[in-house]
């Protein structure tokens, strides 16, 4: 059991557990729970049980390395236990992943019913590709140090709570498992690369709490979840440096929950496609510099928080590309470090004021405000401050092209606005 008041955690005991729960005393939040033995079929040192669908299955009739080992259970249903002394069950092993693109038979489902890991440290790439792996219970992943791609590609159709608190890289873990629908609580607290984590699980809806708080990035961990609507808690800390694509694509996603951003540097792609998404939380983006393409095609997006810092952003290209429903940005949002405003705002046809930008050494606005029809003035004065740059950008192509043409204010600042900046000025 642990306390936590505010961001600091009292007394947190790891006892193997699968099941969290939470409670609220007011500012105090208690974390409750409940110990499962990890070991409960009482397995030898590195062993894993299987239970095969196809009754017929001889594991002894593949080619494994010569220190592997098979023995059968049970004949109905067709169970065997897997023994292996390497401590090392990842790539690197000799002889390479053990289970790796393995079980892809379809008529051979395959479940793993209980492991005795203590003292394996590698599992990199164990299950990738084994299409038919069904369903794996909770083992003891404690002295696993290198996870990546652990079942990547494969068939599982809910994840177990893993307490990998010695992991420092988790890359890919579940990439690509398309039957994924849940996972189960995670401590990933060492890992410093969640990269990919669930990427291209379209199937995930359920995800317990995430303990990342090592982790440095968390580029696309749930790109391309397609079912998802409610982004996990995380533990995070000021480790994290990159969020690209961390939402890409997640097309159902409607509810965003708060973590530590303070020191992301990189947000690109954070949230392009989440085409049901409609606000996000008051992140602190204090260190942000990338942020091209963060909520392209987010065409539900109508609104952001008060007090978003957007203030260090150099790089905007792109950036509310697509947003459709968006009408403005907070008062007080700033783009005052912007170089790169490529396609900014390039069909936010609902966009009715154009974004603050003090800037003075902005390079780029190529089709920056194009096609932004609802503008009701501003766009003269953002013309005349950009020309007035000690250097004027470059690249200004169609950067007003219809912008403000669908309000009378509008389509009189863009006929005093030059041809070559996009306006119907001489």
């Amino acid at each position: 059991m642990g306390l936590k008041i505010g961001s600091t955690s009292i007394g947190t005991l790891y006892l193997g557990a699968t099941r969290v729960h939470e409670a609220y005393l007011g500012n105090i939040k208690l974390f409750e729970s409940d110990w499962i033995d990890p070991n409960p079929l009482n397995l030898p040192a590195n062993t894993m049980r299987f239970q095969f669908g196809d009754s017929s299955y001889d594991p002894t009739q593949e080619t494994w390395h010569s220190n592997v080992t098979w023995t059968q259970v049970s004949a109905s249903p067709n169970v065997w236990d897997y023994n292996n002394p390497d401590t090392n069950w990842g790539a690197t092993a000799v002889g390479g992943a053990p289970f790796k693109d393995r079980f892809t038979s379809a008529r051979n489902q395959v479940d793993v019913l209980g492991a005795n890991f203590s003292g394996i440290t590698y599992t990199d790439s164990m299950f990738r590709g084994c299409s038919a792996l069904h369903s794996v219970v909770y083992f003891d992943t404690g002295d696993v140090t290198y996870a990546v791609q652990m079942f990547d590609g494969s068939g599982i159709v809910s994840a177990p709570a893993y307490r990998m608190a010695n992991c420092t890289n988790t890359f890919a873990m579940f990439r690509n498992c398309t039957a994924l629908a849940s996972a189960g609580m995670l401590n990933l607290s060492a890992s410093t690369n969640c990269g990919d984590l669930f990427r291209g699980c379209s199937a995930l809806t359920s995800i317990a709490p995430i303990d990342v708080r090592s982790a440095q990035t968390l580029d696309s961990a749930f790109e391309g979840c397609s079912a998802l609507t409610t982004t996990p808690s995380f533990i995070t800390s000021t480790s994290l440096r990159s969020m690209g694509a961390i939402f890409a694509q997640c097309s159902n996603l409607r509810t965003v929950g708060l973590f530590n951003t303070h020191n992301v540097h990189s947000a690109s792609g954070a949230f392009r496609s989440c085409t049901s998404l409609q606000t996000i939380p008051a992140f602190d983006f204090y260190s942000l510099n990338t942020a091209s393409g963060m909520f392209m095609s987010c065409s539900s997006l109508s609104s952001l928080p008060s007090g978003i810092d957007f203030y260090s952003i150099t790089d905007a290209s792109n950036m509310f590309k697509g947003c459709s429903a968006l009408a403005s940005l907070p008062s007080g949002t700033d783009f005052h470090s912007l170089t790169n405003a490529d396609s900014i705002c390039w069909d936010c046809s609902s966009l009715v004021s154009l974004p603050t930008i003090t800037s003075s050494v902005v390079t780029n606005v190529d089709y920056a405000f194009q096609n932004c029809r609802a503008v009701n003035g501003g766009a003269l004065a953002m013309y005349n401050q950009l020309v007035g740059q000690s250097t004027p950008p470059t690249n200004h192509y169609s950067c007003f092209y219809n912008c403000g043409s669908g309000t009378t204010t509008g389509a009189a600042e863009l006929a005093q606005i030059p041809a070559s900046w996009g306006g119907t000025g001489a």
